[in-house]
């Protein structure tokens, strides 16, 4: 992520059972329905995804690495 990038101003969900998170390098927030959690390198998350949220690089000079992970609904 370039330093600044985000997943978009508006917040959005995903029709998946749960998202994880996982900090490369660098420093994301993601914010989960006013709520703001800000991962450093090597931190990890899971939330339910059909909850509203977007992440954005908490850094305006550095670039982050993150690995998002979405599995998929139940049948």
């Amino acid at each position: 992520m370039a330093p600044g990038g985000t997943g978009g101003d508006k917040l959005y969900s995903w029709r998946s059972e749960e998202e994880f998170v996982f900090v490369v390098e660098g420093s994301v927030t993601v914010l989960l329905e006013g709520e703001e959690f800000v991962l450093l390198e090597g931190d990890a998350m899971t939330f339910d995804p059909r909850r509203l949220h977007t992440f954005r690089n908490s850094s305006a000079t550095k670039q982050a690495q993150a690995l998002f992970i979405l599995s998929p609904p139940s049948v």
